[in-house]
């Protein structure tokens, strides 16, 4: 993410001699990753921000790179991470709007060709989510695009609240016992999104919890959890905007 917009800002600054942006998409450029990790999910979105696929340093030899592009042009993605999303996370922001959110989500959904629902009939069926990531991720991303209400265990996968339908969307979160962050409410502000939070309860003896909100399993009381569900499809009930 913090690739695509430097990238995107230095597209959209002109060199003071030339008056060329100091970036454009539709020169050759070539991604080179330091490191032989894994792909991960998101390995094939660097197709955003470079012309030719990317390389790994590891397994570079003299045919597996294109000799016809300058060095620079060649970029090098530092390791490490940097998301300006998941700063002061554990904190309650003010911030209610952001345009490089919503810039980026709506190319990641441009990149695989998914369109984001629309304003119709308020009575139309509620689309209900919960978070299982099993799927191809294309599928994943429609699916969180087209989706009303987004259920989920505090964790990674509530990064699909990005690809909900802006000003249409819910996020139903299960916090951890004991865990208080704000990274998913937060983000819910920056989407207009609404936001509730299903609190869970200490039960070691019922989950075999080892005190690692990572790992372990969380637990919620089941009429607790339903009169959130409730809530919140209720609500969206009264003042949706979108469906599919």
């Amino acid at each position: 993410m913090s690739a695509y917009w430097s990238l995107l800002i230095l597209s959209q600054t002109t060199d003071g001699q030339s008056g060329e942006p100091l970036y454009s998409h539709s020169e050759p450029t070539q991604i080179l990753i330091l490191d032989d990790i894994v792909d991960g999910p998101y390995w094939e979105m660097w197709s955003l921000i470079a012309s030719d696929p990317p390389r790994r340093l590891p397994n570079l030899d003299s045919q597996s790179i294109n000799h016809s592009i300058p060095i620079g042009k060649m970029i090098v993605p530092l390791p490490g991470g940097s998301n300006p999303f998941w700063q002061g996370d554990w904190i309650n922001l003010n911030c209610t709007s952001s345009t490089l959110l919503e810039d980026f989500s709506r190319k990641a959904l441009d990149q695989y060709n998914i369109s984001p629902m629309v304003e119709v009939d308020s009575n139309a069926p509620i689309t209900l989510t919960y978070i299982n990531r099993v799927i191809k991720r294309r599928l994943q991303l429609h699916i969180s695009a087209t989706t009303d209400i987004l259920v989920g265990v505090h964790g990674a996968g509530l990064t699909h609240a990005m690809f909900l339908p802006n000003g249409g969307g819910t996020i139903v979160e299960l916090m951890p016992f004991n865990v208080d962050h704000h990274g998913f409410k937060n983000l819910a502000k920056m989407r207009s999104l609404q936001y509730y939070q299903a609190k869970t309860a200490d039960a070691k003896h019922k989950t075999q919890a080892k005190g690692n909100w990572q790992d372990d399993d969380v637990w919620v009381d089941q009429r607790a959890f339903m009169a959130t569900i409730r809530e919140a499809i209720e609500n969206l009930r009264r003042t949706r905007r979108f469906t599919k």
